[in-house]
């Protein structure tokens, strides 16, 4: 997913209400994925959220224009750049500012470990297979106090990605890491194919009736509408990462496990004692794989 004119007003309107923090000169950015800006938007538009991270900002070199590249696109990165942020994006192809890293496979370098104030997601990880490891990056990328953000299809979008995610996944993954939701929020619904007129990725907003589909018939005829879920992540805590957990109703108390409504700014997150034995090393997925230790985490006592 490329930067579209709406996002970059989504994010002014963030750092305007404080739901993201406003970075100093020089703090770093990650970016899953080396995105490019959607062609057509405006150089003013650029500069106006430039200048919404930059306000006493140079006017030449803000208002210069950005590099494009072979194919004629934008490449994110120099508007980053030009925030002020030391900019870096993880991809399995070389770009701009760009570390070569499979997000499948590869682990944080220790000198990446805790370094960045935002990490963004914009459409990356519903691409991979490994969520494991794409959610394990991104915790391990962010320092405390930093943020993650979130964009990914919840619902719909047929074959545009090898993954939706379900409200349940984010309120897993927010409770066992002891992170606070800073902001949530839905886009839809509406057609796939209206996101992005002419890109023929999107094609899939009916499921086609076919013979040899049993089923397919009842669907056929029925307009699948997309959806987007952002989220707003703050990590609290230097502990390892704790993956998401599917439990029955009752593992987070009263909450219904799907109600991200609960946590949005909450600290007093619900209990969860599989969480902080998985942080000992002493759940049973762990119990042959990983020497016990008697070392607690400081989130266990909470």
């Amino acid at each position: 997913m490329a930067y579209e004119i709406a996002l970059l007003e989504q994010i002014e309107r963030w750092v305007d209400s404080g739901i993201l923090p406003i970075p100093s000169c020089g703090e770093r950015i990650v970016e899953l994925g080396s995105q490019q800006l959607v062609r057509g938007i405006s150089h003013d538009a650029v500069v106006k959220f430039i200048r919404k991270f930059r306000p006493d900002s140079d006017a030449a070199e803000v208002s210069a224009p950005l590099p494009v590249n072979y194919y004629g696109a934008i490449y994110v990165d120099e508007i980053w750049h030009r925030c002020g942020l030391d900019y870096i994006s993880y991809d399995v192809v070389e770009a701009p500012r760009s570390r070569v890293f499979d997000l499948n496979f590869h682990q944080v370098p220790s000198a990446d470990q805790q370094s960045a104030l935002f990490v963004t997601n914009i459409g990356t990880t519903e691409h991979l297979a490994n969520q494991l490891n794409a959610f394990r990056t991104v915790h391990d990328l962010l320092k405390v106090g930093g943020v993650a953000i979130h964009a990914v299809p919840f619902t719909g979008m047929f074959n545009h990605s090898l993954f939706n995610y379900h409200p349940k996944f984010f309120f897993s993954l927010i409770v066992n890491n002891c992170y606070r939701l800073r902001h949530v929020e839905f886009r839809g619904p509406g057609l796939h194919a209206a996101w992005d007129p002419g890109n023929t990725i999107f094609d899939g907003d009916y499921l086609t009736h076919h013979p040899r589909l049993p089923g397919s018939e009842a669907w056929s005829a029925i307009t699948l509408h997309s959806g987007m879920i952002y989220l707003i992540i703050e990590r609290r805590h230097p502990d390892a990462f704790v993956p998401p957990v599917d439990f029955a109703s009752g593992y987070f108390g009263d909450i219904p496990t799907g109600d991200l409504s609960a946590l949005v700014g909450v600290d007093e997150l619900p209990a969860n004692a599989w969480a902080d034995a998985y942080r000992r090393g002493v759940t049973p997925s762990q119990q042959e794989l990983v020497p016990q230790s008697t070392s607690t985490s400081h989130l266990s006592s909470e």
